[in-house]
């Protein structure tokens, strides 16, 4: 597993953070709901400026939810199929 600095380091960890992985790491939950950190879903921390993948994003959702299942329009921007403006 990639380390991830200290959360009051000048600068943020470049990747999506499930909350269960962060405390393994040792962050405490003062240090992930500090500013530069936005949280897309319950359970997910995300820096901001994060330069993580579609599919790092996705992959961190459905480690939530085990049993969730993902098709169509998320394997498409996996995938890096053209998608209409409205799924965008």
């Amino acid at each position: 597993m990639e380390h991830v600095p200290d959360a009051h380091a000048s600068s943020a960890p470049a990747r999506i953070i499930p909350f269960a992985d962060a405390e393994a790491l040792g962050l405490t939950r003062r240090q992930l709901s500090r500013e530069g950190l936005f949280t897309p879903s319950r359970g997910i921390r995300l820096p901001l400026g994060s330069t993580g993948s579609v599919a790092e994003n996705i992959r961190a959702y459905s480690r939530l939810d085990p049993s969730c299942v993902l098709t169509h329009s998320t394997s498409a921007r996996i995938c890096g199929v053209c998608l209409p403006a409205w799924l965008e």
